[in-house]
């Protein structure tokens, strides 16, 4: 399986860096330890993410490494679903089924083969050491601090990976329960250990987004839960068009009820497994709550949820090792139930499914690893199905630095009419027009960026260089002093005023 699970992946090792991935690195090189766990003001927590490219910045090794890292944690996560499935006392066929499932479906090739999605792996990895800390655990209390310790280390650190590690404790904790309801599991040292790592979990990491959320209406949530159910639904059957920052348009009042049914199986799936605990319930109980997060109940960017709901596929990486096993489990028990060799027939059936999903994932697979291969192809795959501003703006840099400034102007103003209050997206299309020479529409466009934001530092030094380009001293020089009084490190300034003052005293008077 491992071995499989590699040769799918081996192409990503000789991919660049794209997207978020030039900025994790680059953070990454100029970060000490200290400062990769203590995190960033403003930004989502996630230091031990964060320590994993330091780490691998001071160890060298480049973009290969950094993308053998990603395969080699997804190859561990999946052997550790497959020994989960087995404790729990799956049989060792449908337990491979459900592993070679969840290991190669093309709905988390992001997570694999994009550097940044590092986040869902690392998160998965340390979930798992923490269900297997439960069923490690003796009924004899034995070695009870142990598995308390390894149980509560492990929530912690998924919640310090990304926020869906929250739900690892709810998780972890309802699988101590069934089996302290089956096995008369006496560790009580266990559940209080996964509560304080949860309740420290939730401290540290808690998303500043979600104090944004409150203004978002119960009509739009489930709107926007019924629209990512849908849309989740055709990715896991039909997973094409991936793309790494999906937007999907919110539906109308008729997926309401869709989303009222997510918030139903929430609720639904964890009252029925505390009333009568069993390993399927458990199951439910877990896809529930670890789809939650990508459910749109729970806005990712409040300020666009009556408009769009972030639907990226990597956000299915942990529900679908729920979702896998199920599927094995249930292939194998109706196939069991209407044939006489019962457990020899499911197991095959079972198989025989992860086979043809193997079959069905690996040319899509290979074409998204192709994808992620070129970042302009990356951006334009995303801009070709979704709306993204961030995939307009990365393109457009992309084009400027290949010098094809016409183009680039074409795909700011596509940015533009996508964010029409962002002043960055107006520098950038300002910056193209100067490149084509075209200096007055250049100056319309900083002129738009400083007005949308007048405390925009790189607004004002770029006005300035097209004013000094023109021969307009005076303007160029009380733009650069504004840049300045923004930011009296902005260097661009700086620089731009000491070439101004050398020209004006070599200029013949």
């Amino acid at each position: 399986m491992v071995v499989l699970i590699a040769a799918l992946y081996l192409p990503s090792l000789d991919n660049p860096l794209v997207w978020d991935d030039e900025i994790l690195v680059s953070r990454a090189h100029s970060m000490s330890m200290g400062a990769a766990l203590k995190g960033e003001p403003g930004q989502y927590q996630r230091p031990l993410t964060v320590l994993s490219y330091v780490t691998q910045d001071r160890l060298g090794g480049g973009p290969r490494a950094l993308h053998a890292f990603n395969l080699g944690l997804h190859a561990l996560v999946v052997l550790l679903l497959y020994g989960l499935l087995l404790r729990l006392g799956i049989g060792r066929s449908v337990a491979l089924a459900g592993s070679v499932i969840f290991g190669v479906h093309p709905v988390r090739s992001a997570a694999v083969a994009y550097i940044s999605g590092r986040t869902d792996l690392l998160a998965a990895f340390f979930s798992l050491i923490a269900l297997h800390a439960v069923l490690a655990a003796r009924t004899d209390g034995t070695r009870a601090g142990v598995h308390a310790l390894l149980a509560g280390a492990g929530v912690l650190a998924a919640a310090l990976c990304k926020e869906i590690g929250l739900l690892a404790g709810p998780v972890v904790f309802a699988l101590w329960y069934l089996r302290r309801r089956n096995e008369a599991l006496r560790d009580a040292w266990l559940p209080i250990a996964v509560g304080i790592a949860t309740l420290a979990g939730v401290a540290l990491v808690l998303p500043s987004a979600l104090s944004e959320s409150g203004s978002v209406e119960w009509s739009t949530r489930l709107r926007g839960a019924g629209t990512a159910l849908t849309t989740y639904a055709r990715l896991l059957v039909f997973p094409s068009n991936l793309h790494l920052d999906r937007l999907t348009a919110v539906g109308g009042s008729a997926v309401i009820p869709l989303g009222l049914a997510v918030a139903a199986a929430v609720v639904g799936s964890t009252v029925a497994f505390f009333v009568r605990p069993s390993r399927l319930r458990f199951a439910g109980l877990a896809a529930a709550l670890l789809y939650f997060p990508a459910s749109g109940l729970l806005p990712v960017y409040p300020k666009i949820a009556n408009r769009w709901v972030f639907t990226p596929e990597h956000f299915l990486y942990l529900p679908l090792g729920v979702l896998a096993a199920l599927v094995a489990v249930g292939v194998a028990s109706l196939v069991s139930r209407y044939t006489r060799e019962s457990s020899r027939a499911g197991s095959a059936a079972a198989l025989a499914v992860a086979v043809l999903v193997l079959a069905l994932s690996v040319a899509p697979v290979l074409a998204r690893q192709r994808q992620l291969a070129d970042p302009e192809s990356v951006y334009r795959a995303t801009l070709a199905h979704s709306p993204s501003p961030r995939a307009c703006f990365n393109l457009g840099v992309s084009l400027i630095g290949r010098e094809a400034y016409d183009e680039a102007v074409f795909v700011y103003e596509r940015c533009a009419e996508l964010s029409p209050s962002d002043a960055g997206v107006y520098v950038q299309l300002g910056v193209a027009h100067q490149y084509a020479r075209r200096p007055r529409e250049a100056e319309q466009a900083y002129l738009k960026a400083v007005e949308l934001n007048p405390g925009d530092a790189q607004a004002w030094s770029n006005y300035a260089s097209l004013d000094a380009s023109l021969g307009r001293f005076d303007q160029a020089r009380q733009k650069w002093q504004q840049a300045l009084a923004i930011d009296p490190d902005f260097g661009p300034a700086r620089t731009g005023l000491r070439r101004l003052e050398a020209f004006e005293r070599l200029a013949p008077r």
